[in-house]
Parts: C-alpha cells; sequence; structure tokens
C-alpha cells in the first residue's frame, strides 16, 4: 500500500536528516536512499494501521472543527457584550 510508505518515510525523517550531506543546504542523494532498508509489513498490519491513523485523523480535525467553532461562538458572545 503507497500509503504506508508515506507514514514510514514520514516518521523516518529524523533518521534522514541525520544522513543528508551536510552544506549550505542538507541534500540527500539516490545513495543515500537507495541503501535506506524500508520494512515490509505484512498487508493486513499496514491496513490496520492506516485505520487507526485515519480514526485518529478524523478525530483531530474533529477536534479541530469543535475548537473553531467555540471560538467563533466566543468571539460572537464577547462582541455582543462589548
Amino acid at each position: 500500500m503507497p500509503e504506508i510508505l508515506y507514514y514510514i518515510l514520514w516518521f523516518s525523517e529524523e533518521y534522514f536528516v541525520s544522513k543528508r550531506q551536510v552544506g549550505t543546504q542538507g541534500n540527500l542523494n539516490t545513495t543515500i536512499v537507495g541503501n535506506t532498508k524500508i520494512p515490509l509489513v505484512p498487508l493486513s498490519n499496514q491496513e490496520n494501521l492506516l485505520n487507526l491513523i485515519n480514526k485518529l485523523e478524523k478525530s483531530i480535525s474533529d477536534s479541530q472543527e469543535s475548537f473553531n467553532k467555540s471560538k467563533e461562538l466566543e468571539n460572537s458572545i464577547l462582541n455582543k457584550v462589548f
């Protein structure tokens, strides 16, 4: 699943930062990236992990939306009071 690769690479950012060539701008080359071992996760585990991540992202999104609505309500009330 390509989606799981995205998350593996995203969570590996610190590793890649430590492997980059130092200069005015840190760079990765094809040798560094090509020599990187990516774990082969069984498909059923990938699906379970992606389901969990999607639920978590949905929960975060819902919480953010609820927070934004609360802030709008707060601002509305404060505007009426003052």
